[in-house]
């Protein structure tokens, strides 16, 4: 993105926060349940338009699809009005994904606003795919819907058809939803878990599929990665806690902080037992990475992980699933493939001649 468009687009942004940029008379609302969408009737290539989504009366996030040939209209950001956490737009096939949490009511009035931009002239094509809604406690409700308009873009007649909603993914839960559970282990909701929520949805429009994997971010365990998540795991910040699920009560005895150093002696990717005890061991007792980086978030202080594992450097960790956020309560976290044996830095004055130990 050009830095004059960037600017733009922070300008345009910052005007809708604060009331909201002047835009042509809106067309009636595509669909007048659940979300109802407005767009305008007009406007001109390259200028900032808004299309508005008004969402039921308590609702608190918002994911959806705009469906729009990328090289004529373009997804800019979202907007809501009130207050709230809007996230990127990402590219998606057919379109952009969007989606909003953590929202308010404005006069009675819960508005997200999308902004976009057309770069051709004719009839431009919106296709807009509600696919999920959440209550301020994250809980889903009402049932996905799309909508079709179309707004003209001065200086031609031509039509830019949208992408078919069939041709784009879409979120469908396949098991009911349970209760909400940590998504990074440590005993409490707190911003962590926000983080992996937010990362995991992110990543599930990369790889074009939000539903049936096995993504962390499935906070509520329905089978998809969606903005409920995030609004179910925003709601239980604070939280502590206690019992199975998935998640891990706090332990009595657990060190609460300490410089702890953690050594990685196995290539295995297999999760601490016990995450919290201050020691890095899995159910046999071998100190993995995923495993060190989830005691090391557990405790406070400034804590290192290094490595001793067998073989020659460097040695090869194969991953089976994304690792734990590196983070920890209170402190640092080092985490020093030098260590390895048979490894060293870069000596070199041109060029490198370093080894990389993991």
């Amino acid at each position: 993105m050009s830095r004059t468009l960037s600017a733009a687009l922070s300008s345009v942004l910052l005007a809708l926060l604060i009331g909201g940029l002047t835009a042509p008379v809106m067309a009636s609302p595509m669909a007048r349940s659940s979300v109802a969408v407005s767009i305008p009737r007009a406007t001109t290539a390259e200028r900032p338009f808004v299309v508005k989504l008004r969402l039921p009366s308590g609702a608190s996030a918002l994911d959806g699809r705009l469906l729009v040939d990328p090289t004529v209209g373009d997804l800019w950001g979202v907007a809501p009005v009130g207050g709230g956490t809007a996230l990127r737009p990402e590219r998606i096939a057919g379109g952009y994904a969007f989606g909003a949490y953590g929202l308010h009511a404005r006069n009675g009035q819960t508005v997200v606003r999308l902004v976009m931009s057309a770069h051709r002239s004719g009839k431009l094509q919106l296709r807009v795919a509600i696919d999920a809604v959440a209550d301020g406690l994250g809980r889903r409700v009402g049932a996905a819907q799309v909508g079709l308009g179309t707004i003209g873009v001065a200086g031609g007649s031509r039509v830019h058809a949208a992408p078919a909603a069939a041709n784009s993914w879409h979120v469908a839960p396949t098991r009911p939803a349970t209760a909400t559970r940590e998504l990074q282990p440590d005993g409490k909701f707190n911003r962590q878990d926000l983080d992996a929520a937010r990362l995991d949805w992110v990543l599930s429009r990369l790889h074009g599929s939000a539903c049936g994997t096995a993504l962390e971010g499935d906070a509520n365990a329905d089978g998809c990665v969606d903005i409920v998540d995030l609004q179910a795991v925003l709601a239980a910040q604070g939280r502590r806690v206690v019992g199975a699920g998935g998640a891990t009560a706090i332990k009595p005895n657990a060190p609460t902080s300490g410089n702890f150093t953690f050594t990685v002696t196995s290539t295995a990717d297999t999760p601490d037992a016990t995450p919290g005890d201050g020691l890095c061991a899995d159910s046999i007792a071998r100190c993995t990475l995923r495993a060190a980086m989830t005691e090391a978030s557990w405790v406070a202080g400034n804590d290192l992980i290094q490595f001793n594992l067998p073989g020659n450097a460097p040695v090869t960790i194969q991953l089976s699933g994304r690792l734990p956020n590196i983070g920890s309560r209170v402190g640092t976290v080092t985490i020093d493939g030098y260590t390895q044996p048979g490894s060293h830095p870069n000596t070199a004055t041109v060029g490198s001649n370093a080894l990389p130990g993991v």
